[in-house]
């Protein structure tokens, strides 16, 4: 709806024979995550996997969960730059790297497509640091040996796994395939598991 003093301004400027341009009516329409999400699937050279989609859904639930008392329903375009900065600062340090890289991900999805007519609230918004991970301890000489020879007992795809990740220096997830099976080989108050699947045999 055009205001009241908009409408007096362009009678009083028809009567002086002004012509005032008419501004574009905008889409107040909500820009809900699913249309985003949907959009970002269509941008994507490859199909989008189903765990990616669910983390796409899981960071826009989450944002607007935070947002809930200021925006009830779910909108991008009502989302601001100093509402992203906030939940950014809501993370615990180390915290939050993945959501804020997947927030800002679908805001650049929205802004290509011109779903954000006032701009990219995300485009300043930096990525959190990432948490350092923390180094296992490597195993000494006895618990590699104890384990070794305790996988000699049961399925041979398990002995093999663990001797080859031995000699190799590779891991278990890189010498089995994905349709694998979890096997474990207890060691005194210690165990290991490794993946067993078709694979050698």
């Amino acid at each position: 709806m055009v205001p009241a003093s908009a409408r007096r301004f362009r009678a009083l400027a028809s009567r002086l024979g002004i012509r005032v341009q008419a501004e574009p009516v905008r889409d107040t329409a909500p820009v809900t995550p699913e249309q985003v999400i949907e959009l970002w699937k269509k941008d994507r050279k490859q199909v989008a996997k189903p765990g990616a989609i669910r983390e796409k859904i899981r960071v826009m639930r989450e944002l607007f969960g935070f947002l809930k008392d200021r925006i009830p329903v779910p909108d991008l375009a009502a989302v601001t730059k100093e509402d992203l900065q906030r939940y950014k600062e809501s993370f615990a340090e180390g915290e939050g790297y993945d959501t804020i890289v997947g927030i800002k991900a679908l805001f650049t999805v929205a802004k290509n497509n011109n779903k954000l007519p006032d701009g990219n609230p995300a485009e300043e918004i930096t990525n959190p640091a990432k948490r350092q991970k923390s180094e296992r301890a490597a195993l000494t000489d006895d618990e590699a040996r104890d384990i070794l020879n305790a996988s000699r007992h049961g399925d041979p795809v398990v002995k093999w796994c663990y001797w080859l990740a031995a000699f190799t220096g590779m891991i278990t997830s890189e010498i089995v395939n994905a349709g694998a099976f979890a096997h474990e080989v207890e060691v005194g108050d210690r165990h290991a598991a490794v993946l067993s699947s078709a694979f050698l045999t």
